[in-house]
C-alpha cells in the first residue's frame, strides 16, 4: 500500500509540475510565422525587406509611444525579429535581389545573435510598455535601435 500512496504522490507532483505557468509566460517569443517555411528564395527577401522597413517606419517614431500603441509597436517588431531568422534561409541567397552580404551566411552565429538579441530588447519594449514603465521602454527602444545599426553596418550591402 506505501508503495501505491508513493506512486500516487509522485504522479500528482509529475502533473502538478507538468501544469505549472511560468512565472514569465507573457514574456515568451512567439513563434516564428509558419508561411515561412513554404516560401521561394524572392519570397523570403521581400518579406524580409519588407519587415525591415516596417520596423524602420516604427523604431523611427516608437519612442514617443506611450500605453497600447507602445505595446503594439513592441508586438509587431517582436514577431518581425523572430521571423528575421527563418527569413534569412540559405535559399535566400539566390534571390535576384539580395542586399544581405555574403558574410551575414559565413559568419551565421554572429548575424543570428544580433537578431536574438533583437527579440530580446522588442521582448523588453513589450514588456515596459504593457507594465507602463516609459524609461524602461524608451531604453529598450534605443537598444533596439543600435543593434540595427550594428547589424547593417557588418551584414547589408
Amino acid at each position: 500500500m506505501r508503495l501505491n500512496r508513493l506512486s500516487l504522490a509522485a504522479a500528482v507532483t509529475i502533473i502538478a509540475l507538468g501544469n505549472m505557468v511560468p512565472l514569465h509566460a507573457q514574456d515568451a517569443l512567439p513563434a516564428p510565422d509558419p508561411a515561412i517555411a513554404s516560401m521561394s528564395p524572392d519570397e523570403l527577401v521581400t518579406t524580409r525587406e519588407n519587415k525591415m522597413k516596417e520596423n524602420g517606419g516604427i523604431l523611427r517614431s516608437a519612442a514617443g509611444l506611450t500605453g497600447a500603441a507602445a505595446e503594439e509597436a513592441a508586438t509587431t517588431l517582436l514577431q518581425n525579429y523572430v521571423d528575421f531568422i527563418p527569413l534569412f534561409d540559405q535559399r535566400s541567397q539566390s534571390a535576384l535581389t539580395n542586399s544581405a552580404l555574403p558574410i551575414a551566411w559565413e559568419d551565421w552565429a554572429g548575424f543570428s545573435a544580433l537578431f536574438e538579441q533583437s527579440q530580446q530588447a522588442a521582448l523588453a519594449m513589450k514588456t515596459a510598455a504593457g507594465a507602463g514603465d516609459q524609461a524602461g521602454y524608451v531604453k529598450a527602444v534605443e537598444t533596439l535601435g543600435g543593434l540595427c545599426g550594428q547589424c547593417h553596418g557588418k551584414y547589408r550591402l
